[in-house]
Protein backbone atom coordinates (compact mmCIF):
# COMPACT_ATOMS: atom_id res chain seq x y z
CA UNK A 1 0.00 0.00 0.00
CA UNK A 2 3.01 2.12 0.97
CA UNK A 3 4.55 1.40 -2.48
CA UNK A 4 1.44 2.37 -4.31
CA UNK A 5 1.06 5.86 -2.33
CA UNK A 6 4.44 6.53 -3.26
CA UNK A 7 4.22 6.04 -6.79
CA UNK A 8 0.89 7.93 -7.48
CA UNK A 9 2.43 11.74 -7.41
CA UNK A 10 5.07 9.96 -10.16
CA UNK A 11 2.44 8.84 -12.33
CA UNK A 12 0.23 12.13 -12.22
CA UNK A 13 2.89 14.34 -13.15
CA UNK A 14 4.03 11.58 -15.97
CA UNK A 15 0.10 11.27 -17.21
CA UNK A 16 -0.02 15.09 -17.04
CA UNK A 17 3.03 15.68 -19.20
CA UNK A 18 2.16 12.91 -21.95
CA UNK A 19 -1.59 14.26 -21.86
CA UNK A 20 -1.02 17.99 -22.14
CA UNK A 21 1.50 16.99 -25.09
CA UNK A 22 -1.07 14.50 -27.05
CA UNK A 23 -3.32 17.73 -26.33
CA UNK A 24 -0.76 20.21 -28.07
CA UNK A 25 -0.62 17.58 -31.00
CA UNK A 26 -3.75 17.25 -31.77
CA UNK A 27 -5.10 20.88 -31.76
CA UNK A 28 -1.87 21.73 -33.38
CA UNK A 29 -3.21 18.93 -36.37
CA UNK A 30 -6.60 20.70 -36.02
CA UNK A 31 -6.02 24.39 -35.79
CA UNK A 32 -2.64 24.62 -37.04
CA UNK A 33 -3.47 22.86 -40.22
CA UNK A 34 -3.31 25.51 -43.58
CA UNK A 35 -6.55 25.69 -44.12
CA UNK A 36 -7.77 26.54 -40.38
CA UNK A 37 -5.04 28.56 -39.98
CA UNK A 38 -6.19 30.93 -43.00
CA UNK A 39 -8.92 31.43 -41.16
CA UNK A 40 -7.58 31.86 -37.50
CA UNK A 41 -5.79 34.62 -39.12
CA UNK A 42 -8.49 36.14 -41.08
CA UNK A 43 -10.34 36.43 -38.49
CA UNK A 44 -7.64 38.01 -35.91
CA UNK A 45 -7.31 40.56 -38.71
CA UNK A 46 -11.12 41.36 -38.88
CA UNK A 47 -11.98 41.59 -35.72
CA UNK A 48 -8.31 43.50 -34.85
CA UNK A 49 -9.51 45.97 -37.74
CA UNK A 50 -13.05 46.10 -36.36
CA UNK A 51 -11.72 47.33 -32.46
CA UNK A 52 -9.47 49.78 -34.57
CA UNK A 53 -12.32 51.72 -36.41
CA UNK A 54 -15.02 51.14 -33.68
CA UNK A 55 -13.41 51.32 -30.17
CA UNK A 56 -11.18 54.33 -30.14
CA UNK A 57 -10.11 53.52 -26.60
CA UNK A 58 -8.72 49.62 -27.28
CA UNK A 59 -7.21 50.70 -30.74
CA UNK A 60 -3.75 48.92 -29.35
CA UNK A 61 -5.98 45.64 -28.68
CA UNK A 62 -6.67 45.89 -32.54
CA UNK A 63 -3.43 46.31 -33.99
CA UNK A 64 -2.11 43.44 -31.70
CA UNK A 65 -4.51 41.19 -33.12
CA UNK A 66 -4.24 42.66 -36.69
CA UNK A 67 0.01 42.36 -35.99
CA UNK A 68 -0.90 38.50 -34.56
CA UNK A 69 -3.06 37.56 -37.68
CA UNK A 70 -0.40 38.89 -39.69
CA UNK A 71 2.35 36.77 -38.26
CA UNK A 72 0.21 33.48 -37.91
CA UNK A 73 -0.45 33.69 -41.88
CA UNK A 74 3.29 34.63 -42.71
CA UNK A 75 5.17 32.63 -40.57
CA UNK A 76 2.10 29.73 -39.53
CA UNK A 77 4.18 26.72 -40.68
CA UNK A 78 7.13 27.50 -38.85
CA UNK A 79 4.80 27.89 -35.34
CA UNK A 80 3.38 24.44 -36.52
CA UNK A 81 6.84 22.72 -36.27
CA UNK A 82 7.52 24.07 -33.43
CA UNK A 83 4.18 23.36 -31.71
CA UNK A 84 4.77 19.89 -32.71
CA UNK A 85 8.24 19.66 -31.75
CA UNK A 86 6.91 20.62 -28.30
CA UNK A 87 4.47 17.84 -27.94
CA UNK A 88 6.58 15.40 -28.70
CA UNK A 89 9.05 16.99 -25.89
CA UNK A 90 6.18 16.62 -23.30
CA UNK A 91 4.90 13.45 -23.84
CA UNK A 92 8.59 12.34 -24.12
CA UNK A 93 9.10 14.07 -20.67
CA UNK A 94 6.40 12.43 -19.32
CA UNK A 95 7.82 8.83 -20.20
CA UNK A 96 10.89 9.72 -18.57
CA UNK A 97 9.24 11.39 -15.30
CA UNK A 98 6.96 7.97 -14.98
CA UNK A 99 10.23 6.34 -15.35
CA UNK A 100 12.29 8.00 -12.94
CA UNK A 101 9.29 7.85 -10.54
CA UNK A 102 9.54 3.99 -10.79
CA UNK A 103 13.32 3.92 -10.18
CA UNK A 104 13.36 6.69 -7.43
CA UNK A 105 10.70 4.54 -5.82
CA UNK A 106 12.69 1.61 -5.41
CA UNK A 107 15.64 3.50 -3.65
CA UNK A 108 12.99 5.31 -1.26
CA UNK A 109 13.19 2.70 2.01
Amino acid sequence: MDEQRQLAPAATGALFLAGSGLAILLANGILLNPVSRVILAAAAVGWGLWTVLTKPHLRRTGWFSVAGGGVMLLFGSLLQGLVGVGGVILIAAGGISFLSGLFRRGTRS
